[in-house]
């Protein structure tokens, strides 16, 4: 059985379709904006709390930062300081350094001042010294100069009338020459000795000097003092010119060595 509608029934129905769709549509419309509307609250909510806890975050971050800059800085001053404090301490070093060198140059030159002064004090004293010594040297001789330059003078006067003098004078003169030079040893410390051959003196070779030796043939006048050809001499007992002396040396007769 089919039922026809007209078109008024038709365009009814149409209109009604059309206004519960806009109906739906609208209810759909207000569910979507009142989830918006409840969700609202809570995405404002999550803004508000993303822009405070980005702002705290960067807050943080900037302070932890801030204190990095702050230590990298303190840093760098400490060590530009510490910079400072090695160079003025690497100066100060050098100052004194420099003083100290300066000091050793001053003793340096002192030293060297103190030197040329004593080598020429040095100098002076050796010099004097040696006048010292000369003159002392003189003073000590001069008794026997003086002594020496008298006989001279006695010898050259008695010289002209020399040879108008008798053996007997002249042998006079010869030995008052003689006994004054004795007394001049004698005034210095010189002591003349000479052996006494008729004592059967035999020789000494510490106080004799053998100048010529006689062959003998007569074994017990081995080594005996013949002659004594000048005295000796002794300064406060040393020897200082011992006797000049002849001496006798055995020597077996040629006849003996024949029969042997």
């Amino acid at each position: 059985m089919k039922f026809f509608w007209n078109s008024d029934e038709k365009g009814k129905s149409d209109e009604k379709k059309e206004f519960e769709e806009k109906d739906e549509v609208g209810k759909t419309g207000n569910s979507e904006e009142e989830m918006k509307q409840e969700n609202e609250p809570e995405e404002m909510e999550k803004i508000e709390n993303d822009k405070v806890d980005k702002p705290v975050g960067r807050e943080i971050e900037g302070e932890e930062y801030g204190e990095e800059a702050e230590q990298e800085e303190t840093d760098k001053n400490d060590n530009s300081k510490n910079d400072e404090n090695k160079l003025e301490k690497i100066l100060e070093n050098i100052e004194d350094i420099n003083g100290k060198v300066e000091i050793l140059n001053n003793l340096f030159l002192k030293k060297i001042q103190s030197i040329e002064f004593e080598k020429k004090t040095t100098d002076k004293l050796y010099k004097e010294l040696q006048e010292y010594k000369n003159d002392m040297y003189f003073q000590l001789i001069k008794p026997i100069v003086m002594s020496l330059v008298s006989i001279r003078e006695s010898m050259k006067k008695n010289l002209k009338s020399f040879g108008a003098m008798s053996e007997e004078e002249k042998s006079e003169i010869l030995q008052s020459y003689i006994e004054e030079v004795e007394i001049i040893l004698e005034n210095n410390d010189i002591e003349i000795y000479e052996t006494n051959i008729e004592n059967d003196s035999y020789v000494d070779v510490k106080k004799q000097k053998i100048i010529k030796k006689i062959e003998t043939p007569y074994e017990q006048l081995h080594g005996k003092i013949e002659n004594i050809l000048s005295s000796g001499y002794k300064y406060k007992d040393k020897i200082i010119s011992p006797e000049k002396v002849e001496v006798n040396i055995y020597k077996k007769p040629e006849e003996d060595l024949k029969g042997e």
